[in-house]
């Protein structure tokens, strides 16, 4: 029985390090051509084409996900559970019920856009007709469980050349959003022609129509995409609100800084979509280690990533005016805020694919829709008297509701995933970090002051020893097994 345990270990481990590294090579590539698109958009454009530019993304991202309506997830968990059953009916269902919630998107999206900015009606009309086909990112839970994730890597690269290449040449040559819009719209669509490509080689879709297959999807993802969609408003609001109530001016400062909440979100997706099947296969087969691993991923997250946030103001100021000019320096003040909730997102994005695995979403409901409301009111209290800052304000709030939330019913279904003596470690390694960054030796060498606080606080975690052992002897077996 243990030997069977620790095979089964192995191969969760080797499932998930290998579709990591896969999907990581392409989400690499996407996520730099998209901040090489923000750099060039900001540098050639300016700050009010970079506005302009950044409040249309902020429309097509909430589009996106009117489209997906938490089916993705649904996905990544259901055809890992039926591939060695009927993966070809559900796929073709699935794809079905896709297209009937895009032309339900479509007109829903051309409505929308006449309450929105005037002087921008084309780039937004555009993307509302374009953007929930275009924007089909659904297809990387089928590369995973068949065992072929690189698919999704080349799939990726080709948006990410394309997007970044066309968008150069276009701004390079005129300055009207609509025609960066195109190459936007272009890249995504170039995207899901390669990828379905590629799918149909691993799983031919049947599309003979089952109401249950479609009804048990809509059921589960009803909670998601309802969650995903005021997640999505919540997190583009202060866009919106800037725009009517400040400027173009306000939406670059606070965008130029939001782009870095993107990068870690993208870099959280990519730690978490991989494994949401094997949460799910977990949670069937294995529930036991569940609660273990919620424990002691959540552990690792803070010793990695919060001391980048605790770092941030040190470097803040060079980092934006390096890539976005010194036009855009006061963004630097909304990177330190908007580097917390960076921090809270990996915590948001984990703790859902743990409620997922277990099938508790229902909650989701009320949680978003609660921190949409909260969002408004904060930016409508904050944004006068603040501008972007209390915009990004707002944001970190928000996110720690939604988070904390969500770890709430881990707790109450899983049990505390807390375990206070290691909590309190990392806090205190945390704070000798922040007190030699900006303590009695702030006023040293930049590069000399990091690197010894970052020393120190690399010493402290191995002296207390919070580093989870085992998650270093699994990545150390894989890469001994993949040599």
């Amino acid at each position: 029985m243990v030997e069977k345990m620790n095979a089964y270990a192995t191969s969760l481990s080797d499932h998930y390090f290998t579709n990591v590294i896969a999907q990581g090579v392409g989400r690499v590539g996407s996520l730099l051509a998209s901040f090489g698109v923000y750099i060039v958009v900001a540098r050639i454009g300016g700050t009010e084409v970079f506005g302009q530019y950044s409040y249309i993304l902020a429309f097509s991202a909430v589009i996106a996900v009117f489209a997906d309506f938490g089916m993705t997830p649904i996905l990544a968990k259901d055809i890992a559970q039926v591939k060695d059953s009927s993966p070809e009916q559900y796929w073709g269902n699935y794809l079905t019920l896709r297209f009937i919630f895009n032309i339900f998107t479509v007109a829903l999206a051309a409505i929308a856009v006449f309450f929105f900015k005037k002087n921008l009606f084309l780039p937004l009309l555009l993307c509302a007709l374009f953007m929930p086909v275009a924007s089909a990112r659904f297809f990387e839970p089928v590369f995973q469980v068949f065992r072929r994730p690189i698919l999704s890597s080349y799939s990726s690269l080709i948006y990410a050349t394309v997007y970044f290449v066309l968008t150069l040449i276009v701004i390079s040559w005129t300055k009207d959003v609509s025609a960066i819009v195109i190459s936007f719209i272009a890249a995504n669509t170039l995207y899901v022609i390669s990828a379905y490509i590629f799918a149909s080689g691993l799983l031919k879709p049947d599309f003979t129509i089952k109401r249950d297959t479609m009804a048990g999807i809509v059921k589960l993802a009803m909670p998601l995409g309802v969650s995903s969609i005021f997640a999505m408003i919540n997190g583009r609001i202060a866009i919106f609100m800037l725009g009517e109530m400040s400027s173009d001016y306000s939406i670059a400062m606070y965008n130029a800084a939001y782009r870095f909440v993107d990068i870690a979100a993208l870099m959280a997706a990519f730690f978490v979509s991989p494994f949401i099947p094997v949460l799910a296969e977990k949670a069937l087969k294995d529930p036991s280690s569940l609660k273990d691993s919620a424990v002691k991923i959540m552990e690792l997250i803070a010793i990695l990533i919060v001391p980048a946030a605790v770092i941030c103001p040190v470097v803040s100021g060079q980092v934006v005016t390096f890539l976005f000019g010194p036009k855009f320096i006061e963004s630097a003040l909304m990177l330190n805020v908007l580097s917390w909730m960076a921090v809270i997102i990996f915590y948001s994005l984990f703790a859902s694919a743990v409620t997922l695995s277990i099938g508790v979403v229902f909650f989701a409901y009320w949680t978003t829709v609660f921190a949409v409301i909260l969002g408004i009111l904060l930016n409508y209290l904050w944004i006068p008297g603040f501008g972007a800052q209390g915009s990004a304000y707002a944001a970190l709030v928000c996110e720690l509701f939604l988070a904390g939330s969500t770890i709430f019913y881990i707790v109450k279904h899983i049990g505390n995933v807390f375990r206070l003596d290691r909590w309190l470690k990392i806090i205190l390694a945390n704070l000798t970090l922040w007190f030699l960054l900006y303590g009695p030796l702030k006023d040293i060498n930049l590069f000399f002051r990091i690197g010894t606080a970052v020393g120190v606080y690399g010493a402290m975690i191995i002296i207390f020893d919070l580093f989870p052992r085992d998650v270093w002897q699994m990545l150390v077996s894989y890469v001994r097994r993949k040599r």
